[in-house]
């Protein structure tokens, strides 16, 4: 399956976005988390801070998504799916993942529409 030409300056705005969220407040475990530290789901009002993934999906618009999952993986050199398991690792840090974030953003920046 041919996957249509993807704007790496949008999806640059979008992993800067994420990158945003999570300098605000960062978890694990659970998308996204209320002041207390309780699982709360991502689009809540009371969602204080957010997983990688759950950031994408507060974020991020439905149709660009998987860019930038995809995009962040491959920075990582991973699979999408596997994001979740790469910011709940035990060692991960906030400024690590947040890190990701912006590097992914400046590569694309550099990159020529495919």
């Amino acid at each position: 399956m041919v996957k249509n030409a993807i704007d790496f300056e949008s999806v640059a705005g979008d992993v800067d976005r994420v990158a945003k969220v999570l300098q605000s407040g960062w978890c694990q475990g659970a998308y996204a988390r209320n002041e207390e530290g309780s699982d709360v789901f991502e689009g809540s009002q009371s969602a204080v801070s957010f997983c990688i993934v759950g950031a994408i999906l507060t974020m991020v618009d439905d149709d660009a998504r998987e860019d930038v999952r995809d995009c962040l993986a491959q920075t990582l050199g991973i699979e999408g799916d596997s994001l979740i398991g790469w910011n709940d690792h035990e060692d991960r840090t906030q400024k690590q993942v947040v890190s990701l974030c912006l590097d992914t953003a400046k590569m694309l920046r550099g990159s020529t529409p495919l």
